[in-house]
């Protein structure tokens, strides 16, 4: 799924599922045009505060837990059954998730681990190709510290160290602004351990 041979351009696509719960002309998973994407992020999932795990954002919509859930996941995964080239990651974060839980768990190696190990067992159960980081921003809102930058070039680090045994990908949506970039990213070794990076514009 992640061959570029014939096409080497990628067509990464968003799904913002909250768009599920609008009440005019609402956009459902199976919207998606399979054979304009490349890469499909799914957005979004989220971040325990206190186990400082990867967690399901909105379980009814997400999972398949339950009868009634609207396996969000496993819908969203089977569009590579209309487009077997097709690529499926799931995305953490978002603007809304804020910046506080992820520098606490960015910080400290133990919060690190557990992060990452329940990253890889996220993406076995749910079948995703890999993780899109959408950490908004490292270090960039008020009160992050200025360490922010260091430490998540450190989950970086361990995130691609765990996932190449499994072949999963390694991508991250990442702010275009100046006053952001100094602040956020170590942007020559980052570029040396995502598969990708998405700009935001």
């Amino acid at each position: 799924r992640n061959n570029y041979t014939k096409n080497p351009k990628r067509v990464v696509c968003y799904l913002g599922t909250w768009s599920v719960y609008h009440k005019i002309d609402p956009f459902e998973i199976e919207d998606i045009d399979v054979h304009r994407c490349t890469h499909v992020n799914y957005g979004f999932a989220k971040i325990d505060e206190y186990k400082y795990t990867i967690q399901v954002f909105d379980p009814y919509q997400d999972d398949s837990a339950n009868p009634w859930d609207k396996k969000g996941y496993q819908r969203f995964n089977n569009l590579r059954k209309v487009n077997p080239e097709l690529t499926t990651m799931i995305s953490l974060g978002g603007w809304y998730e804020g910046s506080e839980k992820y520098s606490d768990m960015a910080r400290n190696p133990t919060y690190r681990k557990n992060f990452v190990d329940s990253v890889i067992a996220f993406l076995a159960k749910y079948d995703f190709d890999g993780l899109d980081l959408d950490w908004e921003f490292p270090g960039s809102r008020l009160g992050d510290p200025a360490v922010d930058a260091t430490n998540f070039l450190e989950l970086v680090r361990e995130l691609k160290t765990a996932f190449e045994p499994h072949g999963y990908l390694l991508t991250a949506a990442m702010s275009p602004g100046k006053d952001k970039i100094d602040l956020a990213y170590h942007i020559k070794e980052l570029n040396e351990l995502f598969d990708f990076m998405n700009i935001m514009t």
